[in-house]
């Protein structure tokens, strides 16, 4: 089954060019094509690579949507394994579209924006709306609110670093359960669950079921 981006997927389409348009990542992509499923620390001892760069990498390759990963035990902690989402790519360009995506780190800046102006008002929420993000932003531009959602839904790891970076250590002191870490930071429970699984992927932090501590 090959991975396929229509041509109202403007940001998509944009994330996939980010994501090819680098021999790192294409040397990545070759590495799973040989090994197989492969975790970040496993990518990086192959490449002779920080864990940090390859993390860097695997995030955009996984917004793009040609990368997938799963959890998997390793030792104490439960961490990504990535692998190729399929070896075929269909990729359609309206160039229309594709302009409002052309910027796509001013798109990230005013996400980032948004999520924090969001965390000290009434909570990051769930799903987003087109509307809420015009409002919020004061867009003049319907289509540039739904170029920043899409962004949203496509690339879940930018959001998880924007919460990672607002996110002070003193939070989880002894332990700190999902839902509490959630209404610590005011956002939904679900990027609560995935700042957890992303802050257990260093040496910082372990994520046991639904309880996140220091290591």
């Amino acid at each position: 089954m090959s991975l396929s981006i229509g041509r109202n997927n403007p940001i998509w389409a944009r994330l996939v060019l980010e994501a090819l348009a680098s021999k790192p990542r294409l040397n990545i992509i070759k590495l799973l094509i040989e090994k197989g499923p492969l975790t970040a620390s496993e990518i990086s001892e192959e490449t002779g690579t920080s864990l940090s760069t390859i993390m860097e990498h695997l995030d955009i390759l996984t917004a793009s949507g040609i990368l997938r990963w799963t959890l998997v035990k390793r030792g104490r902690r439960r961490v990504k394994q990535y692998s190729l989402a399929s070896k075929m790519v269909e990729l359609k360009i309206d160039l229309t579209t594709l302009i409002w995506a052309i910027d796509i780190e001013e798109k990230r800046r005013l996400l980032k924006r948004y999520i924090y102006i969001k965390m000290e008002r009434d909570g990051f929420p769930l799903k987003p709306t087109s509307k809420d993000i015009q409002e919020v932003l004061g867009l003049r531009d319907l289509r540039e609110a739904i170029a920043i959602l899409d962004l949203i839904n496509r690339d879940e790891a930018y959001v998880v670093k924007v919460l990672e970076e607002k996110m002070e250590p003193e939070i989880v002191g002894d332990g700190i359960s999902i839902r509490d870490l959630a209404k610590k930071l005011n956002i939904h429970e679900y990027w609560a669950l995935l700042l957890a699984q992303r802050l257990s992927e260093g040496k910082k932090y372990i994520l046991k079921g639904n309880m996140l501590y220091r290591a």
